[in-house]
């Protein structure tokens, strides 16, 4: 049984209040980049999805009753002020596979999933997280009280350092660390109690990723689609 994708989309995404919609629900030319989510994994085979919606999930459902989807798709309301474990945990029976990918809904990226899954099931751990490189935005200066003794404008980030690119491969065995309380999050406490426990590792992908944070990073993926650069719709597996 192919494995199911939970998505995370009942944030407010209050960085991008300046575009009048849900942030499931903004466009990246003529799709949500929702649907685009979905479509990335769709092409490579994995077409099962539970939607964890919160914040304007009306306008969720009432899209995807006006939509047709050749996909299995639910949609599960788990809050508006829902933290990420409470909304994963508020969906638990009903994910009965051994094992999920969980992602949000706000990046886009090219990882082959065939190739994700095989590393995973090579590590054999209970979570494996999708790390990618990004430049540091600011300048950053290495400091002895008030005395700069090193200033670097934008550095690469260092070796061992990875951000999260906010896609995860998880066994089931994590849901029964799950704490149901709505303020906790999967970042704030699952996450970094199972690295600490050796129950971690991480894909490194030097391919596209983009998440969108801010409008600087909606015009950036506008900019890759209108250019014909969303490779994230094609499939490499």
């Amino acid at each position: 049984m192919k494995i199911p994708v939970v998505i995370l989309c009942g944030g407010m995404g209050t960085r991008l209040s300046g575009i009048d919609t849900t942030k499931p629900l903004i466009n990246i030319g003529e799709l949500p980049i929702i649907v685009h989510i979905m479509n990335y994994y769709a092409k490579q085979g994995y077409t099962r999805f539970h939607l964890c919606m919160g914040y304007n999930s009306d306008r969720l459902v009432d899209y995807f009753r006006h939509t047709t989807i050749p996909w299995d798709v639910q949609l599960w309301d788990t809050g508006a002020d829902t933290g990420t474990m409470g909304r994963l945990a508020k969906i638990e029976k009903h994910l009965p596979n051994r094992r999920f990918f969980l992602t949000y809904c706000d990046v886009i990226h090219d990882t082959p999933l065939n190739e994700f899954v095989r590393f995973h099931d090579h590590h054999r751990r209970l979570v494996t997280a999708l790390g990618v490189k990004q430049e540091i935005p600011y300048g950053v200066m290495s400091c002895n009280h008030e005395e700069v003794l090193f200033f670097n404008e934008k550095p690469p980030m260092p070796e061992h350092q990875y951000i999260s690119g906010g896609m995860f491969l998880m066994e089931r065995d994590t849901l029964a660390l799950l704490s149901p309380s709505r303020h906790n999050s999967l970042e704030e406490k699952l996450f970094p109690f199972l690295a600490t426990q050796g129950h971690m590792r991480v894909y490194r992908h030097s391919g596209y990723w983009q998440g969108m944070n801010t409008i600087s990073d909606w015009h950036t993926l506008q900019d890759s689609y209108t250019r014909g650069e969303s490779v994230w719709m094609y499939s490499k597996d």
